[in-house]
C-alpha cells in the first residue's frame, strides 16, 4: 500500500512538472490523497501506541463537512471562511496491543465513567501549541470519539491564528498523554507545505 501512494505522488509529480504547489489544482478526491500522504501528516509509534497527528487545511475541514459529493462553489466559500481564523489538528490514537484504550487501567465502572467524561469534556488542557516560540490559546477541543473495532480515539482541536502567519514559521502541537504511558508527545510541522497547498477545485 505504501509502495502504491509513492507510485501515485511520483505520476502527479511528473504530471505536475515544475508548477508551484500553490498553483496546483486537485479535485476532492485527489486533494484527500496528496493531503495522506503530505507534510501536514506525522507519525510517531511509542511502546502501547500509535499516534498520528495531522494540521487540516480549511479544505479538508469542507470536503468532510459538505461531502466530495455535494461540493458547490457558494458553500465550499462559506465554508471555508468559517474556518479560516483558526489552526485545525486532529490526533488519532491506536493501541500496539490487544488492551482496549478507553479501559486500559480502569478497575471499576466509576473509574471508566471519569476517564470518558475527562474525554469529552476536559482533556483540551492535555493540548498546546507553538507557533516559533509563542503559544497560541486553544478554541476549541472535541473528543471525536473512539472505535472499538479498531481500537482507536480520535481528537479535533484548534488554536488561534496568527495574524501574519509566515513560511518560515515553525508549528509544534503538544500532547501530553494522560493514560496511555507516552508522556509528552511533540509534533513539529513546517508551515510552507500548509500555506502554499493546492487548490481545490469543484467538478
Amino acid at each position: 500500500m505504501q509502495g502504491m501512494s509513492r507510485v501515485y505522488i511520483l505520476l502527479l509529480l511528473i504530471s505536475l512538472g515544475c508548477k508551484p504547489l500553490s498553483e496546483v489544482k486537485y479535485d476532492a478526491d485527489d486533494y484527500m490523497h496528496w493531503f495522506a500522504n503530505s507534510s501536514l501528516v506525522k507519525q510517531k509509534q511509542t511502546k502501547y501506541t500509535n499516534l498520528e497527528a495531522r494540521l487540516l487545511p480549511v479544505e479538508i475541514l469542507a470536503i468532510r463537512e459538505l461531502g466530495s459529493d455535494k461540493l458547490g462553489a457558494a458553500g465550499l466559500d462559506s465554508v471555508i471562511k468559517s474556518y479560516q481564523d483558526a489552526l485545525y489538528f486532529e490526533l488519532k490514537i491506536s493501541s500496539t496491543t490487544n488492551i482496549n484504550l478507553l479501559k486500559s487501567e480502569t478497575s471499576n465502572y466509576e473509574e471508566y465513567k471519569e476517564r470518558i467524561h475527562f474525554l469529552n469534556f476536559e482533556a483540551g488542557d492535555v493540548f498546546s501549541l507553538k507557533v516559533g516560540d509563542d503559544s497560541k490559546d486553544n478554541l476549541l477541543y472535541h473528543f471525536e470519539g473512539f472505535s472499538e473495532l479498531s481500537n482507536t480515539l480520535n481528537f479535533l482541536v484548534a488554536f488561534e491564528k496568527p495574524e501574519n502567519l509566515s513560511s518560515n514559521d515553525k508549528i509544534t502541537l503538544s500532547f501530553e498523554d494522560p493514560y496511555w504511558h507516552s508522556g509528552i508527545n511533540n509534533f513539529s510541522f513546517e508551515i510552507d507545505e500548509y500555506i502554499n497547498h493546492p487548490k481545490l477545485i469543484i467538478n
